[in-house]
């Protein structure tokens, strides 16, 4: 079965041994949906690992995504584990006034924030990457709107420091 010609990609990759990372994002060039990724959440990831049963295809995980999609992230990572090849470590908060007016299709009621300062649990993300032997990279990515422009590193800076109490 081929998955919109991606098949022979992966047979590359696998000749190579080189690993593919899907990021689960379900946006493609901006809001509102442009273009989707249609790897996004674990029924679609299952059926793209069913399409193509490749080692070489994993995914890059991200939670913030999963988050205010109200996706269970934790429980993702325990049923996806062996398959996560990468981790963006990125937070999002939930504007509960807004979402409470507008709803889910409204925009503006949720926003990407550095890790410890949006809703993600970081210390349960950790423990189950652990529990599912990650041994890859957790990089932060910065997109909080508050942490922008001059407040950069101060962003990245207090994103280490809420992260290092889980890794180092």
């Amino acid at each position: 079965m081929t998955f919109c010609g991606f098949t022979p990609i992966i047979k590359y990759a696998e000749d190579k041994g080189v690993k593919i990372a899907i990021e689960n994002c379900p946006m493609m060039h901006g809001f509102p949906f442009r273009g989707i990724n249609i790897a996004y959440t674990p029924d679609a990831w299952e059926l793209m690992f069913d399409a193509i049963p490749s080692p070489n295809l994993g995914l890059e995980y991200d939670p913030s995504h999963l988050y205010w999609l109200q996706i269970d992230y934790i429980d993702a990572i325990y049923n996806f584990g062996d398959k996560i090849f990468h981790v963006h470590a990125k937070d999002t908060e939930i504007m509960y006034n807004k979402l409470a007016r507008g709803g889910i299709y409204s925009t503006g009621w949720w926003r990407y924030r550095i890790p410890g300062w949006g809703e993600v649990d970081w210390q349960k993300v950790i423990a189950a990457l652990m529990d599912t032997g990650y041994d890859g990279g957790v990089d932060i990515e910065h997109e909080d709107p508050v942490f922008s422009g001059p407040r950069t590193n101060e962003g990245l800076t207090l994103g280490l420091k809420h992260l290092a109490q889980f890794i180092l």
